[in-house]
């Protein structure tokens, strides 16, 4: 996944990366606006990403790979490394139309996001519920 580029804005970000399928800046622009709704960090648009905090930023990655429109975003820990409080694993699951989950290489579970939430050795295993 694409880190953020430091210097530029929220907004400027999902835009860079929204010029994959816009034709037009003003295109790209809307297309950025509409997936940082998506993803709530509509509100920091206009803030500098290395002044995001840690979640938001890895936020901010998910929200620049998604506005490129892929046919599918392999997402490997996404939010590793952030304490249980700011991990949002509930949130991607539910964008997700569908979901694996993988140990030691093997799929041991797989669904939509909402069954994956459900099952109870996820939420213990994964989700410290």
């Amino acid at each position: 996944m694409a880190r953020p580029l430091k210097r530029m804005t929220t907004l400027d970000n999902v835009v860079a990366s929204a010029f994959l399928r816009a034709k037009s800046k003003a295109e790209a622009k809307e297309m950025a606006l509409e997936m940082l709704q998506f993803t709530g960090l509509v509100q920091d648009q206009n803030v500098v990403s290395k002044g995001l905090p840690l979640g938001k930023r890895k936020k901010l990655e998910i929200t620049r790979a998604l506005v490129t429109q892929p046919e599918m975003l392999l997402l490997d820990e996404s939010f590793a490394g952030l304490n249980p409080s700011e991990q949002n694993v509930k949130q991607t699951l539910l964008v997700a139309n569908r979901g694996y989950v993988l140990e030691t290489g093997k799929i041991t579970h797989q669904g939509t996001g909402e069954s994956l939430l459900a099952d109870e050795h996820l939420k213990t295993a994964y989700l410290g519920v």
